[in-house]
């Protein structure tokens, strides 16, 4: 009987290991935000033992939606902003697809793009936490001669690229029939289409104005994710 019973308290300890290590981690919001996107990744990934690319990912993901949460409480006083800015976050996150769609074409393939724009979700996180900061307060319609410079210039580059992706196809047609590479820079137009309506839908968004705030998101769309491979 007592043998049964330290085999069965071995069982039930190799058990309780073996289910801790099953666990996942994941720690709340609090613990998340402490650390930076980058380190979180670095975390999350060895704590869970997945350090694939799709490990990655889903770190990204996580450390991003733990900062959107935060981003909605801050807005929680604010019910008319809340809803211009999720208008203008699913702006944001479409073009950025788009311009992911348009650096896969021109690569000809590769599963760095989804992955990078994957792990490009926290840094929209944090342009959101810094227009909060700007609209919810006086300094986002701050007006001067050097942000109407920054926001020219943010302008003047975004177009010209625009222009580029619409004008011409940049998509990798190497080894393909004339039919494929017809198809091909079929999609790349279709793309480049989307692309500029996404500007377009955000300038509306965000009104003619070049305050503070419409400068930041200018340059944020200007830095873009791909934006020297299209």
């Amino acid at each position: 009987m007592k043998n049964i019973l330290v085999v069965l308290a071995l069982g039930a300890a190799f058990l309780g290991s073996s289910l801790a290590q099953d666990t996942p981690y994941q720690p709340n919001c609090t613990v998340t935000l402490s650390m930076t996107a980058d380190a979180f990744m670095d975390t999350y990934t060895t704590k869970n033992n997945d350090q694939s690319e799709v490990g990655f990912d889903n770190a990204a993901n996580y450390w991003a939606d733990c900062k959107d949460k935060q981003n909605q409480a801050k807005l929680a006083k604010f019910p008319a902003l809340k809803t211009r800015l999720a208008n203008l976050s699913k702006l944001q996150n479409e073009f950025f697809s788009l311009e992911t769609e348009l650096a896969y074409l021109a690569a000809g393939g590769g599963t760095m793009y989804p992955h990078g724009r994957a792990r490009f979700q926290p840094s929209i996180e944090e342009h959101m936490e810094k227009l909060i900061g700007l609209l919810t307060t006086k300094a986002g319609a701050a007006k001067s001669a050097a942000i109407t410079s920054r926001y020219d210039k943010a302008k003047a580059k975004l177009e010209a690229r625009l222009k580029k992706v619409q004008s011409k196809s940049n998509a990798y047609t190497d080894g393909l029939t004339p039919a494929d590479v017809a198809a091909r820079n079929k999609e790349w137009f279709n793309y480049a289409k989307q692309y500029a309506l996404q500007y377009t839908n955000i300038r509306k968004s965000i009104g003619s104005g070049k305050d503070l705030a419409s400068t930041t998101i200018m340059e944020f769309l200007a830095a873009g994710l791909w934006a020297d491979e299209i």
